[in-house]
């Protein structure tokens, strides 16, 4: 028996309060929910200063699997924008808890590279180690 269900056979905690409203999810998991990526354009500006890289961000997926908020965590911010803008045009199958669909908080990583288009890099994480926390939502 689950430690929720026997907390609930012990009368301590009811159903709806067993399924919280957010949860973080990790890399192998919440990529298999990606359901409609759209790739970004590589920034003319950045192109022509040749800067590469990689764009981390936070994500909030809603119940719906819509990306609701974005948050920067690190990346050069000429590429910033176009990585947001991607992002927040992602959808994801709604993900489930005890059957009911859950807020997902998790992040994303964006390579730009030189010479080929910005490929995606998906790097979900749920470890909160983060060196910065901008939110660039909009």
């Amino acid at each position: 028996m689950s430690l929720v269900g026997l907390v609930q056979s012990c009368g301590m905690l009811r159903a709806a309060d067993a399924t919280p409203k957010r949860i973080r999810v990790g890399s192998r998991v919440q990529e298999y929910n990606l359901i409609h990526k759209v790739e970004p354009e590589y920034p003319s500006l950045a192109k022509q200063r040749r800067i590469q890289g990689k764009v981390r961000l936070r994500i909030l997926i809603d119940k719906n699997g819509h990306v609701q908020e974005v948050y920067l965590i690190d990346g050069h911010q000429l590429l910033v924008d176009a990585a947001r803008r991607a992002v927040k045009q992602w959808l994801y199958k709604p993900t489930l808890l005890d059957g009911q669909p859950v807020e997902v908080l998790t992040e994303v990583e964006i390579e730009f590279t030189l010479g080929l288009s910005a490929r995606q890099s998906i790097a979900y994480r749920s470890s909160p180690a983060i060196r910065r926390d901008h939110s660039v939502s909009g």
